[in-house]
């Protein structure tokens, strides 16, 4: 899996003149995985603490982790790093919060006296990323014989996807499900083969996909996977 999304960091009405640049990042291969958060925000007031709010998962409200303090321009930068082997400075680990890095879906600065937001980060938002997946599908059933596998690559203006999946029942209609939604349907061939090489137009955004999978006829998932994780 390869991850990397810069998103804008907007200030808000009370703060307009607040901007900056929020970049996530996440390699994994194999055993080896990094793991990379960064942050840089302008505008603000000098000498400043503010909450560092993050919104993750399914739960779009964001939520204090931490504070920071701006520099006498009114500047500040966040950067935090996670090896899957371990190592780098203990003081910039990834906070448990924003591990993993592709579970965020959003991040914020509030001022801590009245908890008004100044500037926020939606990382589907982002125009500029780069995704890359490709692993196999998880079966439901192991002693079944469905097997199958995705190729997901995507930009901020193409999206190339294929899954191919065998040891299905011929003739049989099966479901392409993204964050639990039907988007297609298509029938496995007489040797219980099916394969998609396109990104349904009903498909969310991927930077919005949480899960695929592939339901039977009674809507029972035969394979799956979580995503971008």
């Amino acid at each position: 899996m390869h991850y990397m999304t810069p998103t804008p960091l907007v200030g808000t009405a009370l703060a307009t003149n607040v901007g900056g640049t929020v970049r996530l990042q996440f390699n994994e291969q194999g055993r080896s995985s990094l793991q990379k958060f960064d942050l840089w925000a302008n505008g603000l007031e000098s000498h400043t603490e503010y909450f560092f709010v993050v919104a993750s998962g399914e739960d779009t409200n964001a939520y204090p982790i931490g504070t920071v303090t701006s520099d006498g321009q009114g500047r500040v930068r966040l950067s935090y790093m996670k090896k899957g082997q371990g190592g780098g400075n203990p003081r910039k680990a990834l906070p448990p919060e924003l591990d993993p890095i592709s579970n965020v879906l959003g991040v914020g600065l509030q001022e801590t006296v009245n908890t008004q937001t100044v500037a926020f980060a939606w990382i589907s938002s982002s125009s500029n990323f780069q995704y890359l997946v490709k692993r196999n599908l998880t079966s439901t059933d192991e002693g079944a014989t469905p097997a199958g596998s995705i190729s997901l690559k995507a930009n901020g203006q193409n999206v190339n996807f294929r899954l191919l999946a065998d040891g299905l029942t011929g003739g049989e209609t099966y479901h392409l499900a993204l964050n639990s939604n039907v988007v297609e349907s298509v029938i496995a061939d007489a040797d219980g083969t099916l394969e998609l090489n396109a990104w349904p137009g009903s498909a969310p955004a991927p930077l919005e996909l949480r899960s695929l999978s592939l339901w039977d006829a009674t809507n029972n998932v035969v394979l799956g996977t979580l995503l971008p994780k």
